[in-house]
C-alpha cells in the first residue's frame, strides 16, 4: 500500500516550486534588465566622450577643431540614436528607451542651438567682442551647463525607475 502525501505536503511543494521558478525568472530578468541598461550606458558615454571633446577644445581656444568636435558631436548622437532604434524597447516596455533618446535629443539640441552660437560668438574678431557679447557668451555656457544638469538629472531619474522596477542594484561613483 502506497502512502500518499497529505494535501497540505503537496500544496507546500507545488508552492515551493512555484516560487522558486518566480525567482529564476526574476534573476533572468534582471540580468537581462542590466546588459539593457549597459548597452544605453555605453551609447551615453560615447556621446559624452564627444561632449568633453568639444569642451576640452574650446577651453583650449581652439576654435578650427571646436567646430570640427561640434560636428563630430551630432554625428555621434544621430549614431547613438539609431543604435538606440534598434536596441529596442525592453521587454515591450519604452519607458527607459524613450528617456534615453530623450537624452540624446538634448544633447543635440544644445549642441546644434547653444554650442553653434558660442562657437560664432568665440570666432567674432577681438574689434567686434564687446563686453555685451562677452555677456552673451557666458550667459550661453550657463545655459549649456543648466540644460545638460536638468536632461541628465531627467535621465538618471528614468534609470533609477527602470532600476528598481527590475531589481538593479546601480553602483556609486
Amino acid at each position: 500500500m502506497k502512502k500518499k502525501l497529505p494535501i497540505y505536503s503537496a500544496y507546500g511543494l507545488f508552492c515551493i516550486a512555484l516560487v522558486l521558478l518566480l525567482i529564476a525568472g526574476c534573476e533572468n530578468q534582471s540580468k537581462r534588465a542590466a546588459r539593457y541598461n549597459d548597452a544605453v550606458v555605453k551609447i551615453q558615454s560615447t556621446v559624452v566622450v564627444k561632449l568633453h571633446e568639444l569642451d576640452s577644445a574650446l577651453n583650449e581656444g581652439d576654435l578650427p577643431v571646436a567646430s570640427f568636435r561640434l560636428n563630430d558631436l551630432v554625428e555621434e548622437i544621430d549614431v547613438g540614436t539609431e543604435a538606440l532604434t534598434q536596441l529596442g524597447a525592453f521587454e515591450g516596455d519604452s519607458v527607459f528607451q524613450l528617456a534615453a533618446m530623450g537624452l540624446l535629443d538634448g544633447y543635440k539640441r544644445i549642441a546644434q542651438n547653444h554650442y553653434d552660437r558660442l562657437i560664432s560668438i568665440l570666432a567674432l574678431p577681438d574689434s567686434l567682442y564687446t563686453p555685451d557679447v562677452q555677456k552673451e557668451a557666458f550667459q550661453i555656457e550657463s545655459e549649456i551647463h543648466e540644460d545638460i544638469h536638468a536632461i541628465n538629472t531627467q535621465f538618471n531619474q528614468s534609470q533609477r525607475a527602470f532600476g528598481k522596477a527590475n531589481r538593479l542594484v546601480f553602483q556609486s561613483r
